[in-house]
């Protein structure tokens, strides 16, 4: 494995992220990360499988020449299916190589689409919590406007029982001065 597949690897491993709220649920996004690292070792494991047959054909393929008289006429076959061989675990490696880099990019796109995804998700949670906020703001208004109206009708009233008791009181004062006017006036005259 080369050293960016390991670090590549160790990172789907350990991904560290963050977690906020609202977000992914962190179990799904590890299986999911878990799901991607099992398919990249997978096709680093067939890549050096790939990789070793390779070698092992080449190594059979020098050894064969070594150990073969230089080819008459009639190993003419023989060169061309060693040549096949060569020309078919290329093809191989580069197949395999090329399915690599297209998961890759799979991986790599659906990475992009999660980040999206997540972002799409934390504004729209922004929205709901500012929608929560103004619904509570409505509510306190229209608790507050009650209130206010509570109070508008307990000062009418009490203003009435005011007017009416200072109206009363009026009248006494009235009654007791007219009297102690009469009642003067009565003493006074001789």
């Amino acid at each position: 494995m080369s050293t960016a597949s390991e670090v590549l690897a160790a990172q789907l491993r350990s991904p560290g992220f963050r977690r906020t709220e609202p977000g992914y649920d962190p179990d799904q996004v590890v299986h999911h990360l878990g799901a991607v690292h099992a398919l990249v070792v997978e096709l680093e494991r067939r890549s050096d499988d790939l990789a070793a047959a390779v070698a092992h054909a080449e190594a059979a393929a020098i050894r064969a020449e070594a150990e073969a008289p230089p080819p008459s006429l009639d190993d003419d076959e023989l060169l061309q299916v060693v040549f096949d061989g060569q020309r078919r675990a290329d093809e191989l490696l580069a197949r395999a190589e090329a399915e690599a880099a297209r998961l890759g990019d799979q991986a790599d796109a659906r990475i992009a689409e999660l980040r999206d995804d997540r972002e799409l998700r934390r504004l729209a949670a922004a929205v709901e919590e500012a929608r929560r906020q103004w619904t509570a703001l409505r509510e306190a208004i229209t608790e507050a406007e009650d209130d206010l109206h509570a109070v508008d009708v307990a000062t009418t009233r009490c203003r009435a029982v005011i007017d009416e008791r200072l109206t009363a009181a009026l009248l006494d004062l009235a009654v007791m001065a007219e009297t102690q006017l009469a009642t003067s006036s009565t003493t006074e005259r001789p």
